[in-house]
């Protein structure tokens, strides 16, 4: 009887461990896992903005050299000062300029998105996140506490992912 009830009282301990087990299992997946990132750190601190950067001043430094051009003809020419047409095309290649620049900021940051969204996505899997939220100062979030902030830890994943050409 005795080995009987020692049985009893292990398998009785086997089972409510399981249970334990099971249920603790259970709240760990059920529990949802939320964080925040500063979108502004991770978008300055993002390689790929770099290096897309790089990449268009080389090709708007050119029309600011046209620029340079044109005006210090206008200002090494004392006629050309009261020039109506030379003037006007002197503003057009400034506005042309402008253009150009506030393209080249868009074309930057749709192509940052475009691949940093799939990074991010797939760091809140491989992390099991639920929700990764994005704040940016302008009140989307106005408090988090530091201990959910994963912004250091999501920058060093997409730059290891743009290092590796993923």
């Amino acid at each position: 009887h005795k080995l009987i009830k020692i049985m009893r009282g292990n398998y009785l301990i086997l089972l409510v461990s399981i249970f334990l087990i099971s249920y603790c299992s259970y709240l760990h997946y059920k529990i949802s896992k939320i964080a925040v990132v500063d979108i502004y750190k991770l978008i300055d601190a993002y390689k790929l903005k770099k290096d897309l950067e790089e990449v268009e001043i080389k090709k708007l430094r050119g029309l600011n050299d046209q620029i340079d051009s044109v005006n210090g003809l206008i200002k090494a020419n004392k006629q050309n000062i009261n020039n109506p047409k030379l003037a006007e095309f002197f503003t057009n290649l400034q506005y042309s300029a402008k253009l150009e620049m506030e393209k080249s900021d868009q074309k930057v940051n749709e192509l940052i998105w475009k691949r940093l969204n799939p990074v991010i996505d797939e760091f809140g899997l491989k992390n099991n996140y639920s929700i990764i939220l994005g704040a940016n100062g302008m009140g989307t979030i106005l408090y988090s506490r530091k201990s959910i902030d994963i912004t250091n830890e999501l920058i060093e994943y997409a730059n290891e992912k743009h290092d590796t050409g993923d």
